[in-house]
């Protein structure tokens, strides 16, 4: 129940894969423009080179991660408008661990979390959240960096 009333004032709506491939006219070639902006910011960020299918040959099939998209229609209550947003997340969880490996992310805990959203309710504070575009993408990663391998969504 929570989180569909998140959902609700943030203005995401999920939409499902089988929905938008049965989509025809206007609101198909909206979807259709919303994966080409992925697919365009995702080049510009040079987050991707091609494989020649003789390199793909010599890459075990395991070793190749699944990608998935994620689909969405943002309301914006201020204009009334709706906009088709798509996101293409690599499945990393697929990914082995390697030995020595160590792994972090910069998440506060829930705990944490509650703790700031129950001191801000009891000032009667606001609290905003905002996204920067393709932040992940824009970090440099150093040159040791393994190459990871992943199959296109269909």
């Amino acid at each position: 129940m929570e989180f569909r009333q998140i959902e609700k004032e943030t203005g995401i709506q999920t939409v499902k894969m089988k929905d938008i491939r049965s989509a025809t006219g206007p609101d198909r070639d909206q979807w259709r423009l919303a994966m080409q902006a992925e697919v365009d910011s995702l080049r510009d960020t040079g987050s991707f080179e091609v494989v020649s299918q003789t390199d793909a040959k010599r890459i075990k099939y395991a070793d190749i991660l699944p990608m998935k998209l994620v689909t969405g229609i943002k309301h914006d209550a201020a204009t009334g408008q709706t906009k088709k947003k798509v996101r293409a997340v690599v499945c990393g969880n697929f990914q082995p661990e390697q030995e020595n490996e160590e792994l972090y992310t910069a998440n506060a805990d829930i705990t944490s979390v509650r703790a700031v959203l129950a001191a801000a309710a009891n000032q009667r504070m606001n609290i905003k959240v905002f996204d920067v575009k393709t932040a992940f993408l824009n970090a440099s990663l150093p040159d040791s960096f393994e190459a990871v391998h992943v199959r296109p969504p269909q």
